[in-house]
């Protein structure tokens, strides 16, 4: 059983996910006029699925972070 509550699952995952987001759709007008725009979005090993096979220290964190990997 994890220790990660539901509000702390959601809060982690509006941040880090539902937050990238909506700050690429706000840029994105900005970046269809730029002439070699680009999105980049900075994840973190702890969102790669092969490290989490022998280490789940953060579950609400490395969800979010493989969401913005895949």
């Amino acid at each position: 059983m994890s220790a990660t509550t539901p509000a702390t699952l959601r809060e982690t995952l509006e941040t880090n996910v539902t937050g990238t987001h909506l700050v690429t759709c706000a840029f994105l007008p900005l970046l269809r006029r730029a002439p070699a725009a680009r999105i980049v979005n900075v994840s973190s090993g702890a969102g790669q699925l092969c490290d989490m096979i022998d280490s789940i220290f953060a579950p609400a964190y490395q969800i979010s972070k493989t969401a913005l990997t895949l």
